[in-house]
């Protein structure tokens, strides 16, 4: 790719974020938000895989106004789900116990005050143009077939590292950071996947199918930390207590059934062997 193609790449993701951008500020919903988000996301994966061309020099970042911003819409979007997620849940899932209306409140208000927040970042014109033109001053002049070859390289090693402690929580973090920035780059590293990656994961419906299990896992990690710090916070009077503990327990069976299925996944794709799917599930 030369400077050309780069910039235009670059174009494509802010006008995406540009297009996103208005009914985000309008409304604030989980939508808008996954949809802003996920066009950072590419953004940043791009920005990495430009800086390996750099070499030496620091590695590509967004904007601190617009990390922050997408820091404090991401913070946001967590509060929501947790709000649908513990809805659904006492409607749909017999949980035999009352709405913890209290706890709810306490989301919502910390909703509100996060809307605040990013809202003061953003202004009702600001479309990130000083932002954009921070990138653009940046970027490297080419991305080499051998910067395109280096970051699968890169990324299988990081893979192989992870996969040795493919049963703790933060692994499964890392790795779904990983799988994701192999999708999101794989319109320009595709050639090269397949000599690199494992054979399996070198197809991208693999990884989607994958990236989807460990979203899943990421989602039900964060629904359980954001009750846990509730719980350590609550007075043990607290009519809701009893409730949210058998919430917490039904999220983290919930949570240990997705982290099997990933590793059913990793074990149908021949990323681990069997024998440390067995040590897991004894």
């Amino acid at each position: 790719m030369d400077r050309k193609q780069i910039v235009e790449t670059v174009d494509v993701y802010f006008k995406n974020i540009h297009k996103t951008l208005p009914k985000l500020r309008k409304d604030f919903n989980n939508q808008s938000i996954a949809e802003f988000r996920l066009e950072i996301k590419k953004l940043r994966a791009f920005l990495r895989l430009c800086s390996i061309e750099l070499h030496e020099k620091a590695e590509l970042r967004m904007s601190k106004k617009l990390k922050r911003f997408y820091g404090y819409i991401g913070i946001i979007q967590n509060l929501q789900l947790q709000q649908e997620k513990i809805a659904t849940l006492i409607e749909n899932e017999g949980v035999h116990c009352s709405t913890p209306n209290g706890y709810l409140s306490l989301l919502k208000s910390e909703e509100s005050y996060w809307i605040v927040q990013a809202k003061s970042i953003v202004s009702t014109d600001d479309d990130f143009k000083d932002d954009y033109e921070e990138v653009i001053e940046t970027l490297p002049y080419k991305l080499s077939k051998e910067t395109l070859k280096k970051i699968v390289v890169q990324k299988r090693s990081e893979l192989n590292e992870l996969l040795a402690f493919f049963h703790k929580d933060e692994a499964l973090h890392r790795i779904r950071k990983i799988v994701n920035d192999i999708i999101y780059n794989w319109q320009f590293i595709d050639l090269y996947a397949t000599a690199a990656l494992p054979t399996l994961l070198s197809k991208k419906e693999n990884l989607n199918t994958l990236a989807q299990l460990l979203a899943r896992f990421r989602n039900a990690s964060i629904a359980l930390n954001l009750l846990n710090s509730t719980l350590r916070d609550n007075e043990k009077n607290n009519p809701e207590t009893a409730c949210l503990e058998h919430i917490e327990t039904h999220w983290q069976n919930e949570k240990e059934l997705i982290k099997e299925h990933i590793y059913l996944k990793l074990l149908k794709l021949n990323i681990i062997p069997s024998t440390c799917f067995n040590e897991v599930v004894k």
